[in-house]
């Protein structure tokens, strides 16, 4: 009897804990978790936060049931971001900066490209989506004003490598992203948060069939100046600071091919040439992949060439031959491949969406680097400043093209002192690395840089720091424009240097012993640009950038005193911020 009774209150007592214990939970999870509205902590103009993006995006997706709903995160490349000014005839592809308001009477609109195609192909659903900013350079931002991003039909942008100002600025928006950023809003490492509502985001589920993502920000017209920039992330693969697209949702399909496997040789690539040929003959020539397709292509290989040496005996020959002929099926007329000479494969990578599978190719540029270095952020400027260049790029000048089409637009192409082609390097590490140095004097102590000078309108000059003692001294002073683009001369006595003194962008050389600037370029006509000069390694010429001639930004060539001015390549193509390499 005893015992029943206390078996009775232990379960009465067991049913009182477990309902005490579910009441308190009951209370206390509302508290601790919140709804998806309470979780964001963050102003939707902007985040008051260092430069360095979270781990995870600050938004929560609206969630629509599914338990494959994700999210993304994209970084446009290199060559998908620039500005264009108002009164100058082409945009400025791959620039470190993303301007956008006012300056000098120009107004300055910035554009942005995301390829999705591989993490949001067509098909897939979105529930929400935002874009983080960094700020960069506010010097002359004004005090009212406000930004806005648009979203552009990305179907109407596909050849925007070669598109105008004029192109880019007329291009219809679809939509006004989220809401304004005003001016109190902006400033240097500030990010901005833009987020899209529910109809926004449909609009841009429906640009993911297109494959890609394009954006457009437009600050206020002012008659006074109002500019503001925020990191393109072009000059750092790893950027932190880079422009973030999120998007949340459910991925569609992504449809793998596995490619023809890599040929071990020569000889048996020439064999998959004449199968393909053969299947061309019989079903016809290869359409484009389409979108959402990726390649499962073994990454990473590398094929060493060996140097060709006169052959010793008949034998010999005849293998060279053979080789030769596989060579010219494979890749076009065999040339014999310099001594220590690398091909580098490419790792696997989703396939742009508007890349055809079979499309011409430019000139390999062998690297002679067989482990790659690791990818610079810009943190880690330094590494740049150190990194050993190949001994095949001395005396050879670099610039951004766009010669080779939209899948290597602005890649970097490699001249040889007449201005012939050599070819492009297959990533911009040994660009970024050459255009490093060149802010650096000789002996690495002192370092160039732009900044607002002393006088009170803030006029961006150019300065020099002593990297021993920390002096910093301003070296330009002009009144009218700004100046920019600084180098050092090779001998460390002359820094060549932009401005807009004369109200066209010419090229001056400021002498560190005399303190007195010279002028080398002279252009009469309006809307002429003279930029980004680059000294030869012996001192005695300038390349530099101009669309004094054919209106396209050519590669251009003086004298180191400004004489025998003249056209250092002419491809018919865009060809940008030559920089000279020196050893």
């Amino acid at each position: 009897m005893k015992e029943r009774q206390f078996n009775r209150y232990s379960a009465i007592l067991y049913v009182v804990i477990i309902g005490t214990l579910a009441f308190a939970l009951y209370l206390v999870l509302p508290l601790v978790s919140g709804d998806s509205a309470g979780t964001i902590a963050v102003s939707a103009a902007q985040v008051a936060a260092s430069p360095s993006p979270t781990a995870s995006p600050t938004f929560t997706p609206t969630a629509a049931g599914d338990q494959n709903t994700t999210i993304q995160t994209a970084r446009p490349e290199a060559n998908g971001v620039g500005w264009v000014a108002s009164k100058e005839p082409a945009p400025h592809w791959a620039d470190l900066n993303l301007y956008a308001g006012t300056y000098q009477n120009q107004a300055y609109t910035s554009i942005l490209q995301f390829n999705v195609g591989g993490i949001m192909p067509p098909g897939s659903k979105l529930t929400s989506a935002a874009l983080e900013l960094t700020g960069q350079n506010a010097s002359n931002l004004g005090k009212t004003g406000e930004w806005q991003l648009e979203l552009i039909d990305s179907s109407q942008t596909k050849d925007w490598a070669q598109a105008s100002t004029t192109d880019i600025l007329n291009t219809p928006a679809l939509a006004t992203i989220g809401e304004p950023i005003p001016a109190s809003a902006l400033g240097v490492s500030v990010v901005n948060r833009i987020e899209f509502n529910d109809e926004q985001t449909k609009l841009l589920e429906k640009q993911l069939e297109v494959g890609r993502l394009t954006f457009r920000i437009k600050g206020p017209a002012d008659t006074a100046d109002n500019l503001f920039s925020w990191v393109s992330g072009a000059g750092s693969p790893g950027d932190p600071s880079a422009p973030q697209l999120y998007l949340g949702g459910v991925p569609g399909k992504l449809t793998i091919i596995t490619n023809t496997p890599t040929p071990v040789n020569v000889f048996t690539a020439a064999a998959y040439v004449r199968q393909a040929t053969s299947q061309a003959e019989q079903f016809g020539t290869p359409t484009p992949m389409g979108l959402g397709v990726i390649t499962a292509t073994p990454g990473g290989e590398r094929i060493e060439v060996t140097p060709v040496f006169p052959p010793e005996n008949a034998a010999t020959a005849g293998a060279i031959s053979s080789y030769a002929t596989a060579v010219a099926i494979t890749t076009g007329t065999y040339t014999p491949t310099p001594k220590n000479w690398v091909v580098i494969t490419a790792t696997h990578t989703p396939v742009p969406p508007w890349t055809p599978t079979s499309t011409a190719t430019p000139p390999f540029i062998p690297v002679a680097r067989i482990t790659a270095p690791p990818t610079p952020t810009r943190a880690l400027v330094p590494d740049l400043l150190t990194l050993p260049l190949p001994s095949f790029l001395n005396g050879k000048v670099l610039a951004k093209t766009t010669r080779y089409g939209d899948q290597y637009a602005y890649r970097p192409i490699v001249l040889a002192t007449d201005g012939s082609s050599q070819g492009i390097l297959t990533g911009d590490l040994y660009y970024d690395a050459a255009r490093t140095r060149e802010l650096y004097s000789p002996d690495r102590q002192k370092l160039l840089y732009v900044a607002p000078g002393l006088t009170n309108d803030e006029r961006l000059q150019v300065w020099v720091e002593d990297l021993r003692t920390g002096q910093k001294t301003q070296l330009t002073h002009v009144s009218r424009g700004i100046a920019y683009d600084p180098v050092w001369s090779p001998d460390g006595k002359s820094v060549a240097y932009v401005s807009g003194q004369t109200g066209n962008e010419e090229i001056y050389v400021y002498d560190l012993a005399s303190d007195i600037s010279y002028q080398l370029t002279t252009t009469a006509l309006p809307n002429i640009y003279n930029q980004h000069p680059s000294w030869s390694p012996d001192g005695r010429q300038i390349v530099f950038k101009s669309n004094r001639d054919s209106g396209l930004f050519e590669i251009w060539i003086m004298n180191a005193d400004g004489s025998d001015q003249r056209v250092f390549s002419r491809s018919g193509f865009i060809e940008i911020d030559p920089v000279w390499v020196k050893p």
